[in-house]
């Protein structure tokens, strides 16, 4: 147990920081404190990028992300109420700053936070508290430190400052962790970064011009050096075109093809699991970053739906709850609402939905012009009404003429 001196000077980040999961005050670590594999390596950003595996799984994650509609609505007017007046709306959907577009802005916000599991951006407010932008903070030149009764303190290392924040002032999406700060997966996955890398680097010196044979050319008898290299000459110039190196020895004239050794086709088969480890890392299938696994037609469609449900999805509602939570303020928690438009991702095939809407709108539980909305159709006079099978009539007059119906019986 820490003592009241130790503990104090730690909260101002001496002693080291927090454990990454651990319930202390003072400065947030989102990196293992031990390594648990010897020999993993830490992983910068930009190193990490460069493994294909890794950069396509983080560009497929921000690119979906980024090209969803982030809608707000008012509350008192309904659920599909679009407030495009909104300073939120304006800021939120339309441009967040003056140097990035919405797309832009949600795609380097969902690098940050699949790549460190933190993602931060500065809240400019005008004198009137309405929110003016939105500016994205790197979080490698973020320090967040917390405190339970003083709450968060972000330091943020800029053009050879220091610059100090506190909660109000910037939006912070949290990943998995303590609840302070989010876990950051590229130290966490030092170890299969490790993997593919050294992988890599061995393919690469593999198919490289190094000492690997491409083949074995034989002589019957012995050969001079000037024969070996008139043969060898003739063979890298006329047959060999990788420039790969041709070896000679005495026997019969042939030329045998080395094939690979069971050491590099192991090699190769490691490099496909380095793959699904990295994709897993990240809630990707592998299918979907070109892994060569096969899968087509409906199958794909499935795998699909899987990515949006299981990793789009969850990370969409904690960037909806960040931002309800830190960029509106309390007024505007009450009027305001905002959704990423998911759905759009979440829908079937064409003749699926028809199917579907079919259903719905003959048994009353969704009306024509709400299945235009999600359609992009504009509404329609008449198409707020509930309808049932019969004759698609709405249910005020169906309830009407059972009522009519009911009251002629009565008469006759």
């Amino acid at each position: 147990m820490l003592s009241g001196f130790k503990r104090f000077f730690r909260s101002l980040g001496f002693f080291g920081a927090a454990g990454s999961l651990e319930d202390n005050s003072g400065l947030q670590n989102s990196a293992p404190a031990v390594s648990q594999i010897p020999g993993a390596k830490y992983a910068s950003a930009e190193g990490a990028l460069q493994i294909s595996a890794v950069y396509a799984c983080i560009a497929l994650i921000a690119d979906t992300i980024g090209t969803l509609e982030v809608n707000i609505f008012d509350r008192k007017k309904g659920k599909d109420a679009v407030a495009y007046d909104s300073p939120l709306y304006m800021v939120l959907h339309d441009q967040p700053n003056a140097a990035m577009t919405s797309f832009d802005f949600m795609r380097t916000m969902t690098m940050h936070y699949v790549m460190r599991g933190n993602a931060y951006a500065k809240i400019v407010r005008n004198s009137l508290g309405h929110l003016v932008s939105l500016e994205v903070m790197n979080p490698d030149q973020m320090e967040v430190l917390y405190e339970a009764k003083k709450g968060y303190l972000y330091k943020y290392y800029k053009d050879s400052t220091y610059r100090f924040y506190t909660a109000k002032d910037i939006l912070h999406f949290k990943g998995l962790g303590n609840g302070i700060i989010g876990l950051s997966r590229l130290d966490f996955m030092r170890a299969s970064i490790t993997e593919m890398t050294n992988a890599q680097a061995s393919a690469t010196a593999m198919y490289s011009n190094g000492n690997r044979p491409a083949g074995l050319v034989t002589v019957d008898g012995r050969v001079t050096v000037q024969q070996k290299k008139e043969i060898k000459e003739y063979f890298s110039n006329d047959t060999l075109k990788d420039g790969s190196k041709l070896y000679v020895v005495p026997s019969n004239l042939k030329y045998q093809q080395l094939s690979l050794t069971p050491a590099d086709v192991q090699l190769l088969e490691s490099r496909k699991f380095g793959i699904d480890e990295i994709g897993r890392w990240y809630g990707v299938p592998s299918a979907l970053i070109n892994a060569g696994n096969g899968v087509g037609g409906g199958a794909i469609d499935r795998v699909n739906k899987h990515f949006y449900r299981t990793t789009i999805k969850p990370i969409c509602k904690i960037f909806e709850k960040s931002i309800k939570q830190r960029v509106f303020t309390i007024q505007e928690r009450s009027l305001y609402d905002i959704k990423f438009a998911i759905d759009d991702l979440l829908q079937s095939e064409p003749e699926s939905r028809v199917s579907v809407y079919s259903t719905m709108v003959n048994n009353g539980m969704m009306t024509r012009n709400e299945v235009r909305r999600r359609e992009g159709l504009s509404p329609v006079d008449g198409g707020d009404d509930l309808t049932i099978q019969t004759n698609l009539q709405s249910l005020k007059r169906a309830k009407n003429g059972e009522q009519n119906g009911n009251q002629n019986n009565g008469n006759s």
